[in-house]
């Protein structure tokens, strides 16, 4: 068994974690109505797609949340070169989109914005990812390597670690059970498994499922289904 790597952030996480599964804006609705009911600002980070997809990152953002009815003053970094890491404190919300999760880790970790989401995060300030997003969020990303292609080498594949001591495994369904069967015990880490459909939010030490389908906490064998709505304790 290879232990997983262990974040050394352990600050106390005052903002809200939401967690997408990877689906459009559509399959994820409860969770985007959830986590921007009453936000205002929210700065998109769309650097885990490939550079000639950022230009039109906004622009895809933008009619999401028209379709969906949700009106807040949005902003798009399509990259971090030249950025006041204070610059990121006017931000109710960081929203880190999907693509490839070690593309997304080289260019936060190139730019030192690591520590700078912690301590956003640890303010107050809420923090969505989706896909490569939400991987990046946990305490390492070697789980992206189911989906995406570390094209750049990385050896170091420690995160943000603004959740501990699980994983997290995006576009979810039962053809992946087995792969985070094995992950988790090849790693000693349990997996959380969220479909497209679903996601889930993580404040004060407990978690939620916020959308239409199950979310699976998967350890080995021992497999919990989490349906929309419940409420348990989770350690971040």
């Amino acid at each position: 068994m290879l232990p997983v790597i262990r974040s050394p952030y352990h600050r106390r996480v005052a903002g809200t974690i939401y967690l997408g599964g990877g689906g459009d804006a559509s399959d994820e609705a409860p969770l985007w109505r959830a986590m921007l009911r009453d936000k205002r600002r929210v700065l998109y980070w769309p650097f885990a797609l490939p550079r000639e997809q950022t230009s039109s990152a906004e622009g895809w953002l933008t009619t999401s949340l028209r379709q969906l009815q949700i009106d807040v003053h949005l902003e798009t970094w399509r990259n971090l070169d030249g950025r006041d890491p204070d610059s990121l404190a006017w931000a109710d919300l960081l929203f880190v989109g999907g693509g490839n999760a070690f593309d997304l880790l080289d260019h936060v970790r190139r730019h030192r914005f690591e520590q700078v989401v912690r301590d956003f995060v640890a303010a107050g300030g809420d923090f969505y990812g989706g896909s490569a997003g939400a991987i990046f969020a946990c305490s390492d990303i070697r789980i992206a390597g189911e989906y995406d292609a570390n094209l750049l080498g990385l050896t170091d594949l420690a995160a943000l670690g603004l959740l501990q001591h699980r994983v997290v495994l995006p576009h979810y369904d039962e053809h992946h059970l087995a792969a985070a069967q094995r992950w988790s015990m090849e790693y000693g880490c349990p997996v959380l498994g969220i479909p497209e459909r679903s996601g889930v939010a993580v404040r004060g030490g407990h978690a939620e499922v916020i959308g239409g389908t199950e979310v699976f906490e998967v350890y080995g064998s021992n497999i919990t289904p989490r349906r929309p709505g419940d409420n348990w304790s989770i350690t971040v």
